[in-house]
């Protein structure tokens, strides 16, 4: 007889995080390992990290959005997008995945797609009250993006 718990992770109402008996204070600490190690340009070591977190795990908006961002370090822009986007399904206030992705749609000369993205991304920061680093980046991005669009 399959175990409850078991059975949840098959039919996809648990993570394997759980059948694992995986704390969430243990899941934190690699999170935020793979946080660092991308911080310090280890990108690789970063991703191995987050797809291992997302085994146990794969509807972490966080770690779809972080795995972007590495993949995009790694210039593996068909990963990134894929894991953006699926963040973004996850989570649609995940400021960092929409600047993240509109730097991969500039790259593909999709402004228009970029500047949709972007303009999200300002105003969530702004109906939260952020004005950090994040923000002040998208807005220079939105900027280039407009001008590149117009020429």
């Amino acid at each position: 007889m399959v175990d409850v718990i078991l059975q949840g992770w098959i039919d996809g109402r648990l993570p394997l995080a759980r059948v694992k008996d995986w704390q969430a204070q243990e899941y934190q600490l690699m999170l935020m390992l793979g946080y660092t190690l991308h911080e310090q340009g280890r990108s690789q070591e970063a991703a191995i990290i987050f797809e291992g977190l997302l085994s146990l795990d794969p509807r972490n908006a966080y770690c779809h959005s972080a795995l972007g961002a590495a993949y995009m370090r790694l210039e593996e822009d068909e990963k990134a997008l894929s894991h953006l986007n699926t963040a973004l399904q996850l989570d649609t206030k995940d400021i960092s995945a929409y600047i993240n992705r509109a730097e991969l749609y500039m790259k593909r000369q999709n402004y228009e797609q970029a500047e949709a993205d972007l303009e999200v991304a300002i105003k969530i920061g702004a109906a939260i009250g952020m004005r950090n680093q994040a923000i002040r980046r998208a807005q220079g991005l939105l900027n280039t993006a407009k001008r590149l669009q117009e020429g």
